[in-house]
């Protein structure tokens, strides 16, 4: 039996059960959606000055070649209760 957002039978129908919708809700479309914020948040502190001027656009280039490892993220999340790209 699953237990994922799409199994549950009373809310399944109210999340989107079609493929458009289930895409969104991947493990790689949430590593994705954290890796855009990462190199954001980057951007944005060497606009405030938080990290040296420069190393913002250096790490959003950096990640831009980030390859997520999804066996190590599931046992870490396994061992740790959140996951962390």
């Amino acid at each position: 039996m699953g237990s994922g957002q799409f199994d549950n039978l009373l809310t399944r129908e109210l999340l989107g059960g079609s493929p458009e919708v289930r895409v969104l809700f991947a493990a790689e479309s949430e590593v994705a959606a954290a890796v855009r914020f990462e190199a954001a948040l980057a951007r944005a502190e060497a606009d405030a000055g938080i990290i040296p001027a420069g190393h913002g656009d250096l790490i959003a280039e950096l990640l831009q070649s980030f390859a997520a490892d999804f066996g190590s993220i599931e046992s870490g999340t396994a061992r740790d209760g959140v996951y962390v790209p």
